[in-house]
C-alpha cells in the first residue's frame, strides 16, 4: 500500500506504510539496537543527516549502509520512498567500492559518516517531522575463512526542524 502525503505527483516524495504481519498499521514501533554499538545525530537537516557511529565492541567494525528511512506521521511509520522506482547507490546498495576501501570503526572508537538526502531521494529534501534509521555494520572477523557477513543493526531516532 503506498500512500502519497505531500503533493501527490511525479516529483513527491512516497510514503509506505508500515504493516505489521497481520495487515495492522505499526503504531507502537520498538526497534533494539546491537548492544556494544550506538549512534549519535550530529546533523539532521532536510538535506542530510550526519552521524556518528561508536564502537564500543571489543572487535572492529564495518560500516555498510543505511537501511531505510522511515517517517511517523498520523499515529503510524511509513517508508519514506524516492519520487520514482530505481535503485538509490546510497541506501540498501553496497557499491563495488565498499569492498576496496571499507570503513573500518576500530573497537573504542567512532566515526562519523554522512547520508544526503539530495541523492537518495533523486533531488528532494525530507520536510520536517520524526525519523528513524537503522545503520547496518558488519562484524564478520578479518581473519574468518568464512565469506559470510554477520550483520548488525543499530537505530537512530532523529528530527528535522
Amino acid at each position: 500500500c503506498v500512500l502519497c502525503l505531500t503533493g501527490c505527483g511525479e516529483n513527491a516524495l512516497r510514503y509506505e506504510k508500515m504493516r505489521s504481519a497481520n495487515g495492522e498499521t505499526v503504531k507502537n514501533w520498538v526497534v533494539e539496537s546491537y548492544e556494544g554499538v550506538t549512534a549519535e545525530v550530529k546533523e539532521a537537516v532536510p538535506d542530510h543527516l550526519t552521524v556518528e557511529l561508536y564502537n564500543d565492541l571489543e572487535q572492529d567494525i564495518v560500516f555498510e549502509g543505511w537501511d531505510g528511512v522511515y517517517m511517523e506521521r498520523d499515529g503510524g511509520w511509513y517508508m519514506v520512498q524516492p519520487p520514482r522506482e530505481v535503485v538509490s547507490p546510497s541506501v540498501d546498495t553496497i557499491s563495488e567500492e565498499r569492498w576496496q576501501l571499507p570503513d573500518n570503526i576500530q573497537s573504542g572508537s567512532g566515526r562519523e559518516f554522512t547520508l544526503d538526502f539530495i541523492e537518495v531521494y533523486q533531488g528532494l529534501t525530507l520536510p520536517a517531522g520524526d525519523y528513524r534509521i537503522a545503520i547496518s555494520f558488519d562484524l564478520s572477523e578479518s581473519d574468518n575463512d568464512d565469506d559470510r557477513l554477520e550483520i548488525g543493526k543499530v537505530w537512530l531516532d532523529f528530527t528535522i526542524s
